[in-house]
């Protein structure tokens, strides 16, 4: 799952207009290409792709809802939250199972 942020457009009657197609087909070319690089690492693994536009928290939220687990990967980047919280402390809020964190140092899958 990937989600991104969508450009907003508003017209002179202040109808907002999510729909950007180059950003979605951006998304799903990226989803593609990690999915590819999964499927060769680990033949075994399921993986099944979809692109939201939406925030990462709520996104992760809607694709979790009802899991007993969801994993998310960090990024060295992590540090940065201009919100405060770091997606995975609000994700954990927003849904009933377990979140669990893999760092980029974490193992990886041979």
């Amino acid at each position: 799952m990937h989600a991104f942020r969508q450009t907003t457009s508003t017209d002179p009657f202040g109808t907002i207009s999510w729909w950007d197609p180059a950003a979605r087909d951006e998304a799903e070319q990226f989803v593609a290409r990690v999915a590819a690089h999964v499927r060769a690492r680990a033949p075994s693994v399921q993986v099944t792709t979809t692109t939201l536009a939406m925030g990462p928290v709520a996104a992760l939220a809607w694709e979790g809802n009802g899991a007993e687990v969801v994993v998310i990967g960090r990024s060295r980047r992590a540090w940065f939250r201009p919100t405060g919280l770091s997606v995975e402390a609000r994700l954990a809020r927003r849904v009933p199972g377990r979140v669990v964190v893999v760092g980029p140092d974490d193992e990886t899958l041979r």
